[in-house]
């Protein structure tokens, strides 16, 4: 005698199978680290940024637990009207893993918060920061149309678990506080087992006058803190502008 199955049954056959199928595709691309998306989440990034976004292979991404991102070259161009057309940013070798959070403020075009980096470490960095007369900064994806609501949306430094810079150099023009500055940074920290240190030598000018400056410091990560667990970590700084000279050797937390 032949057993028919009932409808019932074979939706759920047929929805087991299809889950079945759906948890094997999202296992191999997990496996295999999603390296068909690099160009849409190129495209997908450049749109949300309105900037052009570069990534380059060797790439990978997963999604499981928030969004884990390595690329040889991870790059954001200047905003179409950034004068300048300076590049914003450009990374050798990222790694960089985000909670699904900080994805959804960055979608929303949310200023009010502090981003959180779960871990960001990158062999060598180059950035441009440059804010305009106007307190128009090139660092903010979505300017506000006016000036003092994006003032008082700026948001504090972001909050990171690990930071890495084997090797990077930062140039900041800010029209408003009259200083240029070009600086080295290299940085370590946030991982167990591994001496953190951070050694920044820049030099440039503040309100016309010479600048150079000297810091060393066990870390930055205790010093970016804006939520009132910062602790104080030794820093020895040497800084001169003109005529004045500053030395500091002893605790800051700020």
């Amino acid at each position: 005698m032949q057993h028919r199955s009932s409808p019932r049954r074979s939706w759920l056959l047929a929805t087991g199978a299809g889950a079945g199928l759906l948890v094997g595709a999202v296992a191999l691309g997990e496996v295999f680290e999603w390296r068909f998306l690099r160009a849409p989440l190129q495209r997908a990034l450049t749109d949300a940024l309105q900037r052009p976004v570069q990534l380059e292979a060797p790439f990978g991404v997963r999604f499981i637990g928030g969004l884990r991102l390595h690329a040889a070259q991870f790059a954001i161009g200047p905003a179409a009207d950034d004068e300048q057309q300076a590049e914003l940013v450009r990374a050798r070798m990222l790694r960089l893993a985000l909670p699904y959070a900080t994805l959804w403020q960055v979608a929303r075009g949310r200023n009010d918060e502090p981003l959180v980096i779960d871990s960001l470490a990158v062999d060598d960095l180059r950035a441009n920061l440059l804010r305009d007369a106007q307190g128009r900064a090139n660092w903010t994806f979505k300017p506000r149309a006016d000036a003092a609501e994006r003032n008082a949306q700026t948001p504090g430094l972001p909050s990171i678990g690990l930071l890495q810079v084997k090797s990077g150099e930062i140039r900041l023009e800010d029209a408003p506080q009259q200083l240029l500055l070009r600086a080295s940074v290299r940085t370590q920290e946030g991982s167990a087992g591994t001496p953190s240190g951070l050694s920044v030598q820049a030099s440039g000018s503040h309100r016309g006058l010479p600048l150079v400056a000297d810091l060393q410091s066990s870390g930055v990560l205790p010093l970016m803190r804006s939520d009132g667990g910062a602790v104080t970590v030794p820093v020895r700084l040497d800084l001169r502008i003109g005529r004045a000279q500053l030395k500091l050797d002893g605790n800051a937390r700020d």
